[in-house]
């Protein structure tokens, strides 16, 4: 049983401590994120003016960005509109690396399904990316296709393969088709003007279901 002295010693002995302690910060600087390069198509760069710039209101990097606990700090959007994988992959150095990020996140394939490039080439160039980008010890994060209705199989077929890759190389690949997509294999209705992008409405969804699943640690 403890006395009273020994409780009185223990007592002083924690304010003691107490006062010698650093002051807490009441308003602690967070962490800085991961610098990070979007690298893609038209999806990710939407009306992003440059790759430097930072993303548009149609982009849905900007609003994935905007999300509490996002690993990621801003760094560039190397995205080009009408590209295929074979374009992206063949910039991925000049436009990616050089800029010595320590993260990169892929959304790309669309354009290979509406022109006819198999899922076994989107896949080669995407794993010839992700490992040049390991090789360099960077993160990475694939990201699946938003969904297309007059090529809903082939979309199918791409997100399984990309889920068969991104469990070979470690890498999270992160849903960007679900919340887009109405069971038709289109895009749900609002979310999308033309069918293949995402307009406005449907970047915030994009956005937000991405950073959910990054937040949360998804694979």
């Amino acid at each position: 049983m403890v006395g009273l002295s020994q409780w009185r010693s223990e007592v002083q002995a924690a304010a003691d401590r107490a006062k010698s302690a650093p002051p807490l910060d009441p308003f602690p600087t967070p962490e800085p994120g991961l610098s990070t390069v979007f690298h893609g198509d038209s999806i990710t760069q939407a009306d992003t003016d440059t790759f430097d710039s930072f993303p548009g209101q149609g982009s849905w990097v900007g609003h994935a960005l905007s999300y509490k606990d996002i690993p990621w700090e801003y760094r560039a959007t190397t995205a080009v509109a009408g590209q295929t994988t074979t374009e992206i992959r063949a910039r991925f150095a000049a436009d990616v690396l050089s800029r010595k990020p320590q993260a990169v996140v892929l959304l790309a394939g669309t354009n290979d399904i509406g022109q006819g490039v198999t899922t076994a080439e989107t896949i080669a160039n995407l794993r010839a990316m992700i490992e040049a980008a390991q090789r360099r010890d960077l993160e990475v994060w694939l990201i699946s296709p938003p969904p297309r209705a007059d090529y809903a199989a082939q979309v199918s077929a791409l997100i399984a393969a990309e889920e068969a890759l991104a469990k070979e190389l470690g890498v999270p690949l992160i849903d960007g088709h679900t919340a887009l997509a109405a069971p038709q294999g289109g895009y749900k209705r609002g979310l999308s003007s033309d069918g293949i992008h995402p307009n406005r409405e449907g970047a915030e969804v994009l956005g937000e279901a991405v950073a959910t699943q990054v937040v949360k640690g998804d694979r």
